[in-house]
């Protein structure tokens, strides 16, 4: 089992208060993950440093990859796509995230590529086409980055979550759309040659494509989400109000 499959759910205690809802809750509701082809315009640097610092902030660190590691990371993400492929219990997996349309969770077709794009770095195989139009894009102004940290405990896997959390909800308010690349960390074999890229200086989390979304092709819709009653119990904090 690979260590992201390892890492395990932090809860914590939190004080309901009255007053209104932080700002950073309406750029939470137009986050999404927009697996099509990006658009032939560039990511301003400009975005890139305040994606960066994002990240920083909350601890994690973020390494923007050049064309010959970007190379390095599509033959690296085809090969875990291989071994994924011949692994039933993944495969068994997502076929059940990709399944549950109309349930609250899981991946609909909507939000699937309805074939693989013709892009360098290849996303993930869900194992069943979508019926999202990829569009005739490419991913050549994308922008890859790495999410790493200096260790590899379940508290970095928390602390990298919470960075991961700040730059995607940065990226977003200023309009750059954001891909996560699990695979290639989820294989451990690709994973170490992730580690090459960093020098063997620190672990990757996650690789990230990101990009400026192309306007003349309509993007998915939101993946369904259970209600905060199914996930957040209330009932210890009630008597604890501020």
């Amino acid at each position: 089992m690979s260590q992201q499959s390892q890492l395990t759910t932090a809860l914590a205690e939190a004080a309901v208060t009255a007053g209104h809802a932080p700002s950073v809750h309406n750029t939470q509701q137009v986050r999404h993950t927009d697996r099509r082809p990006v658009s032939d315009e560039p990511v301003p640097p400009s975005a890139i440093e305040e994606i960066t610092r994002a990240v920083t902030t909350e601890g994690g660190r973020l390494q923007i990859l050049d064309r010959d590691q970007v190379l390095e990371l599509a033959a690296t993400a085809g090969h875990a796509d291989t071994v994924e492929a011949e692994d039933p219990e993944l495969r068994a997996e997502l076929a059940y995230w990709t399944s549950r349309a109309g349930e609250g969770t899981g991946l609909p077709a909507e939000v699937l590529p309805a074939q693989p794009a013709q892009t360098t770095v290849p996303g993930r195989d869900f194992g069943r086409p979508g019926s999202l139009p990829v569009g005739p894009g490419h991913d050549r102004m994308a922008v890859y980055a790495m999410l790493h940290g200096d260790e590899d405990e379940r508290d970095s896997w928390l602390r990298a979550g919470e960075a991961l959390s700040a730059g995607w909800l940065t990226a977003t308010r200023l309009g750059v759309s954001v891909v996560p690349l699990s695979a290639v960390v989820e294989v451990e074999g690709t994973r170490q040659t992730l580690r090459q890229l960093l020098a063997g200086l620190g672990f990757p989390y996650l690789v990230l494509r990101l990009g400026i979304a192309d306007p003349a092709h309509a993007g998915p819709p939101h993946t369904p989400r259970l209600s905060a009653a199914q996930v957040v119990d209330t009932s210890a904090v009630g008597g604890r109000q501020g």
